[in-house]
């Protein structure tokens, strides 16, 4: 449970509100601190920036991190 509410994804900034839309069209829907950091959308931008390059540059396919993502959270008994 975060310490900040939830910002209503309704209500977000346009430039927040556009990127958790890509987000949310790729994945099905954002993750909470994707959500979280909609209260500040440079922070948002950026983060999204990195996972981008996380996922598509690097020897290790893209399918292969999702499923350490996914492990990673069965394990830490996190919600993914």
């Amino acid at each position: 449970m975060a310490l900040l509410p939830y910002p209503d994804l309704d209500e977000l900034e346009p430039e927040a509100r556009k990127v958790i839309d890509q987000f949310s069209a790729e994945h099905g829907r954002p993750t909470p601190l994707y959500s979280l950091m909609g209260h500040f959308p440079p922070l948002l931008t950026v983060a999204a920036s990195a996972y981008i390059s996380l996922m598509t540059k690097g020897k290790l396919g893209r399918k292969f991190k999702e499923l350490l993502f996914v492990a990673t959270s069965q394990v830490r008994n996190c919600f993914y």
